[in-house]
């Protein structure tokens, strides 16, 4: 469930104009932002395009999704061992500001976040306090979520938390391992 603005993505102008449209929910918002009297959409310039820089060609480049219009993201999420403070909510802000502009943008999304809710630090501190995992991990996931709430900051698609997925990351170790792309450590 996500928080905060719906800005989820309209259809481009009829008049045939490229740039691309999205519907804002507080008037006074629309207003603020320079919108067109009485569309309640936001125009985005095509020369504003979203640029990363692409570690592999060493470019900054335009962002394209892989395939079709649904950009797929990956983002990490929050290690469950104690509350979060403000300083760890700068990254997620960040992947925030980053979902509203795809969306706006015209992108569709399917973003998946992760919880660590398994690493040495919460099995020290679950053991410490005579609580299973899942017990101890609970109560800082939730009081993240009520947090982002507050701070109005979207959902992504898909939370996972870590320790369902043991399986899936020991196989994706043993493949990387297989093609030669793995070290062995000390």
């Amino acid at each position: 469930k996500s928080a905060g603005v719906d800005a989820s993505v309209g259809n481009p102008d009829s008049d045939g104009d490229s740039a691309r449209t999205t519907p804002w929910r507080s008037k006074t918002n629309c207003q603020s932002q320079g919108l067109l009297p009485g569309s309640g959409t936001m125009k985005i310039p095509d020369n504003m395009a979203l640029r990363f820089h692409n570690t592999l060609s060493q470019q900054s480049e335009e962002f394209t999704p892989a395939r079709d219009n649904t950009v797929r993201m990956y983002t990490c999420g929050p290690t469950v061992y104690d509350f979060a403070h403000i300083g760890n909510f700068r990254t997620f802000t960040f992947v925030d500001l980053l979902r509203r502009w795809l969306r706006a943008s015209g992108f569709r999304l399917d973003h998946v976040m992760n919880v660590t809710d398994v690493d040495d630090k919460i099995i020290r501190n679950a053991t410490a306090q005579h609580k299973s995992l899942e017990e101890y991990t609970e109560i800082y996931t939730k009081a993240f979520l009520e947090d982002c709430a507050t701070l109005r900051l979207e959902g992504p698609e898909r939370l996972v938390r870590a320790t369902a997925h043991i399986d899936d990351m020991a196989a994706a170790i043993e493949r990387l391992n297989a093609g030669g792309h793995t070290y062995q450590s000390d």
